[in-house]
């Protein structure tokens, strides 16, 4: 029998108390939580041996992660799991040590875990881990256990006894706990620290497609598999160094996806060397217990760093995409006053209109037909003029009919009484469907672009081209308007005397040049392209309605459902 083992348990971080249905009553939580444990003991003990003590690792998850009004739970049903190993030994080893070895090992370690857990703040917040503390808790309850076991050698009968007393057996039993409790923590903190919030089945749909998936099942595992058939084979010197490789490809793992990845790798590779290395204490075995202890806490920490940068991208990524849902948000709200000032114009001008009419109808016998025609052109012009102030605000035609007659009746209209022939078309599917934001992003785009190109290139021809569509649950738009210069229209007087000096408020534009029309666009998570050929001038750009996109697969940063500092 194998009596200096060290255990560990794992139950769920999250306070079942508050949950609906049979978790309301506590003691049936605290006797499903003893009969976690226990079963979960029950079956890693038989893989449990002197160089690598996985219930270490169990039972420091359990103190870990368990709420502490569940530890009695944790206590029964450990000493439980500890005379059922010990009492077959009764005749062999005596009463004494069956006595002493059936106590608790939580006992020992709970004063210290309950001080990391309550006075050093480990668990910060619900998805956070101080990596400090966390190793230093880790080497605490090895200590303690490890003096604990040396206890328990003691009252065995000789020979067995005098194991315990030299420096080597010392060693390797900490060494041998220390990578048990580094082999199981890891994986149980990132159990515990998941996303909650999101179901059971979704997470393991999201962890079995994550990135780290692919790259563990394509990458690592094979690796991994390769380097241990080899290990069995050969030489001692070659073995060591294979041992040494076999940390390579979850050290790539590690600064590619963090502290999950390095929780995941460093288990595998731990199990994979374990099970079938020799048991018995030799100065190699414990050399080898430290690399493996070294190069684990290495990718650990490292892990936790990658882990900790990968948040501060992440935290980067949504306050530039909330600053631009911000700028979204504030270029709609003056789309929408603009609007409703220009229905105030138009309420004005039909006010003035009826004004006027009334007086010129109650002077009109005190005037002459002359002045009487003259006041009421003067009139006319002047209502004409809040008119087409109201329309270059905001198009009639857009508020009445929408998006697609504003393209091509308010753009078209104006680049007509500038002598422009003007095409308007649009292809692709779901524009109806993009966001009020990025239909007014887009009216303003285009009259934009059309002022550009007919400022800057002689062009005779003007066409706007809209196509829509949707990538990957995103709503997407391409804009296309491009000024060509036809040869039949060269000598036409109406092109030499073009005036293009109105169109910019006739269209309500602000003249912008291709950079802040570029910027426009990133303001929408897209881009804008211009192309200029000899007879031609093309301006294209795409924008995404980011308000309409579907639920969004997270990052694998943010799956991790833990961050380490």
């Amino acid at each position: 029998m194998n009596f200096i083992d060290t255990q560990w348990a794992f139950c769920g971080g999250t306070r079942m108390g508050h949950r609906p249905g049979w978790t309301k009553n506590w003691l049936v939580q605290d006797i499903a939580v003893g009969l976690i444990y226990l079963a979960l003991y029950l079956l890693l003990r038989p893989l449990s041996h002197s160089i690598w003590i996985v219930t270490a690792g169990l039972r420091l998850s359990a103190l870990l992660l368990v709420p502490y009004r569940q530890w009695p739970a944790l206590v029964l049903a450990d000493t439980a799991g500890l005379l059922y190993f010990d009492l077959p030994c009764l005749g062999q080893f005596g009463p004494l040590f069956v006595t002493i070895d059936s106590i608790s090992p939580f006992l020992l370690a709970a004063p210290a875990v309950w001080w990391f857990r309550s006075k050093q703040g480990l668990f910060p917040s619900h998805r956070m881990v101080k990596v400090k503390p966390l190793l230093w808790c880790l080497v605490t309850a090895t200590l303690i256990w490890t003096a604990g076991s040396m206890v328990t050698v003691q009252t065995l009968p000789l020979p067995y006894s005098q194991m315990g007393s030299t420096p080597t057996y010392v060693l390797y039993t900490a060494l041998g706990k220390l990578v048990g409790i580094l082999t199981f923590v890891p994986l149980a903190l990132c159990f515990k620290l998941r996303d909650t919030s999101v179901p059971l089945k979704d997470q393991i749909k999201r962890l079995f497609t994550s990135r780290l998936a692919v790259d563990a099942l394509v990458v690592v595992l094979p690796t991994l598999l390769a380097l241990f058939l080899l290990s069995r084979h050969g030489q001692q010197e070659s073995k060591d160094v294979i041992r040494i490789f076999m940390f390579v490809p979850v050290g790539w793992l590690t600064l590619r996806h963090g502290w999950r990845a390095a929780s995941f790798g460093t288990a595998v590779v731990m199990s994979a060397l374990f099970i079938n290395m020799s048991h018995v204490p030799n100065p190699a075995l414990v050399q080898t217990q430290a690399f493996i202890c070294f190069a684990t806490v290495s990718l650990l920490v490292l892990g936790a760093r990658t882990s900790s940068e990968n948040l501060f991208q992440e935290r980067e990524r949504l306050e530039a995409k909330e600053a631009l849902r911000l700028a979204q948000q504030g270029l709609y709200l003056c789309e929408v006053r603009m609007r409703q000032t220009a229905y105030n114009l138009e309420q004005i001008a039909g006010t003035l209109q009826v004004t006027h009419n009334g007086i010129l109808k109650r002077f009109r016998h005190m005037i002459s037909l002359t002045e009487s025609q003259n006041f009421f052109r003067q009139a006319s012009a002047t209502n004409a003029q809040i008119y087409q102030l109201a329309d270059s605000l905001h198009p009639l035609s857009w508020r009445e009919k929408g998006l697609p007659s504003a393209l091509r009746e308010s753009i078209g209209r104006t680049l007509d009484e500038q002598g422009f022939v003007y095409h308007c078309s649009l292809e692709g599917r779901g524009l109806s469907k993009l966001s009020p934001g990025v239909h007014s992003a887009i009216y303003r785009f285009a009259c934009e672009a059309a002022v550009y190109v007919c400022e800057n290139f002689a062009c005779s021809h003007v066409s706007l081209t809209l196509r829509g569509g949707l990538s990957h649950g995103q709503r997407w738009v391409v804009i296309r308007l491009e000024g060509k210069q036809m040869p039949s229209h060269i000598n036409d007087p109406v092109f030499k005397n073009r005036n293009t000096s109105q169109l910019a408020t006739k269209l309500g534009t602000q003249g912008l040049g291709l950079d802040s029309m570029r910027s426009y666009a990133h303001l929408f998570d897209g881009s804008m392209h211009v192309k200029v050929a000899a007879d031609s001038l093309r301006i294209t750009a795409l924008l995404h309605d980011i308000n309409k996109i579907k639920a969004e697969q997270r990052s694998d940063s943010v799956p991790l459902a833990m961050y380490l500092r």
